[in-house]
């Protein structure tokens, strides 16, 4: 980062030092609150900590909600170029085969030392986890990316995990480090980017338009208006597609993520936990970022006004000098790595390192 007066660089550091800090500071009082089970308290912590969806994005989510409602389904079928196996026996493969935690390991692995493999994280499977977690942070007392053991997917999923967990979030973590920057909680960038990768691999290789869905947004909205988690979850249950599978489940959900952490659901602090706007903004925001030509400041998990101040610090050459600016797209060369493994060691229960 050599064109920005040393003063500068100065105040973008300390500035990233003091969200940093205030980000810790805000998780305290937030844990404080939900053991005080005061949610008045542990709603402005998050509102701190995570932000608050802006009225133009409430209204864009429940635009694109109406679209989907009336469409009757919540993923399109994407018509334009997609990819085609010269064997459908290979695209079978990729769809029926699971593949288990060691060997989604052993994949994770791989596509880091295709980046750099002096930079690569430990890959640590456990019992006691829910999702597959890129953490700058651990109990470890160092970054590692987390399994958990029970978790299967199949060939596709494991491709579009590598795109997502491993060139969009570990690469976002690893690049801030590379230029002193620090991970902060706001994760619109960083999911963003992410979304934006999953849609594009989607559409491609599995001819579906996967955009990331609006009804977080909507269900922050109604909970910061002091609805309550049955009002909720019956406004997103009216508007999800009578065609969906699961509608009750999926409208569950939905509702969930927006009420975690609250003590009474009938919300009358108008608590929300607004960190999943992320997926949705965030992949707005990277989109607009893409058509203004500054597409590749996505790549440091930043909150957008750091991104602001690094776009007017730095220009992209200055970037690469340091950090792992480009995206390597390696997801095509992992369905044929994976359709090896699968095709030689079906019967194997761990990854061969061969494969």
């Amino acid at each position: 980062m050599h064109s920005a007066p040393e003063d500068e660089i100065e105040k973008f550091v300390w500035k990233l030092l003091f969200k940093a800090v205030n980000n810790g500071l805000d998780t305290v009082d937030l844990a404080i609150a939900m053991l005080d089970k005061d949610d008045e308290a542990a709603g402005e912590a998050i509102r701190s900590k995570y932000g608050l969806p802006t009225k133009e994005i409430v209204k864009e989510a429940e635009k694109v909600a109406e679209e989907i409602r009336r469409r009757g389904t919540i993923a399109e079928e994407f018509e334009g170029k997609s990819y085609e196996f010269e064997d459908p026996e290979d695209e079978r493969l990729l769809v029926e085969f699971m593949l288990n935690a060691e060997e989604i390991k052993y994949f994770f692995e791989w596509a880091m030392n295709r980046y750099d493999d002096r930079l690569a994280w430990p890959v640590i499977i456990e019992e006691n986890c829910s999702a597959i977690d890129v953490r700058d942070k651990s109990s470890y007392g160092h970054p590692v990316i987390a399994i958990p053991a029970s978790r299967e997917v199949n060939g596709f999923k494991l491709a579009e995990l590598i795109g997502h967990e491993i060139e969009c979030h570990w690469r976002n973590s690893v690049n801030a480090e590379l230029i002193g920057a620090l991970k902060l909680d706001d994760e619109l960038a960083y999911e963003g980017l992410a979304k934006v990768k999953d849609n594009l691999f989607d559409k491609y290789y599995l001819k579906k338009d996967a955009t990331p869905t609006p009804y977080y947004i909507i269900a922050e909205s109604l909970a910061l208006d002091y609805k309550s988690f049955a009002e909720t979850s019956e406004r997103i249950f009216h508007l999800l597609p009578r065609k969906e599978p699961n509608l009750v489940t999926k409208a569950w959900n939905n509702t969930y993520r927006a009420y975690r952490g609250i003590s009474n659901t009938l919300n009358l602090d108008g608590y929300a936990f607004t960190k999943d706007r992320a997926y949705f903004e965030g992949y707005l925001y990277a989109k607009a970022l893409d058509r203004h030509g500054y597409f590749e400041y996505l790549s440091f998990g930043l909150d957008r006004l750091t991104i602001k101040d690094l776009i007017e610090m730095t220009s992209p050459y200055d970037l690469e000098q340091s950090a792992i600016l480009m995206d390597k797209h390696i997801q095509h060369q992992a369905i044929g790595k994976i359709l090896k493994y699968i095709k030689n060691s079906q019967d194997d229960d761990l990854p061969v390192p061969t494969a």
